[in-house]
């Protein structure tokens, strides 16, 4: 798992429970530790924290830790945020308010078989579990906060679903597929989202107000996308392949979930597992089962390096 924090730093997280935090500019780790008792690290996520930077983990433990690092780049892990999840594979996701320099919010699957969803307040605590009204609905795979007060699961029998979290309850469900969906991504401009899976689609659509409306498919050349992620300014989609490709698409802000298909990028030697994109320069980074990280300068936007 990967995941760009601050500006100058990059973390990973491996199948052995390595995690570990990178000077992207100096290409060498900065800190490594190993936690999450050597069990794999399925999730990563910037979550603010000091004047430096904080990292979320999540591993098939069933726990989030939480950590900090200063101006050395060395990594302190500050507590447990949430224990007793899931230990499969479907990774966690964060919302934060603007203005907020630490995380809101954060959803996770909880139980053995995944059906239920927790949600936890930055400031402490377990504040909601969203149970599935039918066990028909299989596992979730996939989480992506739309706002404060809504949440898109994807789940392994192809339907995407709306949670409204001031009642705890999902009010909107979509077929989309009729394979697992395992990554969801919303487009940081519009709102709009994408998702992929199992299958060789990716599929964009659009919530208004408690309703999916599909947008847009796109087909890969073969079956399987590990992780979807967002430049900041929403123009272009970096999609973690299985059969080891990275491939980009273009997208537009208001143009209902456009995607076009630019490059498809060859570095890795077998599944891409993993992508994140940064913040302030506009860099991307993958990593994959070959155990490589590769940093990736696409179409570079001058205003995002200013």
């Amino acid at each position: 798992s990967l995941a760009f924090t601050g500006d100058a730093h990059l973390a990973s997280g491996d199948v052995k429970g390595n995690l570990r935090l990178w000077n992207v500019s100096e290409l060498e780790t900065t800190s490594q530790k190993l936690t999450h008792r050597g069990k794999p690290i399925i999730g990563l996520s910037d979550c603010g924290g000091n004047v430096f930077g904080g990292i979320l983990s999540h591993g098939r433990d069933g726990r989030i830790l939480e950590w900090e690092y200063g101006k050395s780049g060395e990594l302190t892990e500050i507590g447990e945020v949430c224990s007793g999840l899931a230990e499969g594979f479907c990774k966690f996701d964060v919302y934060s308010t603007e203005g907020n320099n630490r995380f809101s919010y954060l959803a996770a699957a909880e139980s053995e078989r995944s059906t239920s969803i927790g949600i936890y307040a930055g400031a402490g605590g377990q504040v909601a579990s969203l149970n599935q009204r039918e066990k028909s609905w299989g596992m979730c795979t996939a989480l992506q906060f739309h706002d404060e007060n809504n949440l898109v699961s994807g789940h392994e029998d192809g339907q995407l679903r709306l949670w409204d979290l001031r009642v705890g309850s999902a009010v909107s469900e979509e077929s989309v597929t009729d394979d697992p969906i395992f990554c969801l991504a919303r487009h940081p401009v519009d709102e709009t989202f994408v998702c992929g899976g199992a299958s060789s689609d990716i599929v964009s659509f659009k919530i208004a107000p408690h309703e999916f409306t599909r947008l847009q498919s796109a087909t890969l050349r073969n079956q399987g996308v590990s992780q979807l992620c967002f430049r900041r300014d929403g123009r272009i989609l970096l999609v973690a392949c299985w059969d080891g490709s990275v491939r980009i698409f273009g997208t537009k802000s208001g143009k209902d979930g456009q995607l076009r298909a630019l490059a498809s990028l060859r570095y890795h030697e077998a599944m891409v597992h993993s992508c994140a994109a940064q913040r302030v320069t506009g860099l991307f980074a993958s990593s994959g089962d070959d155990r490589r990280i590769a940093l990736w300068d696409v179409y570079a936007d001058k205003t995002l390096k200013a």
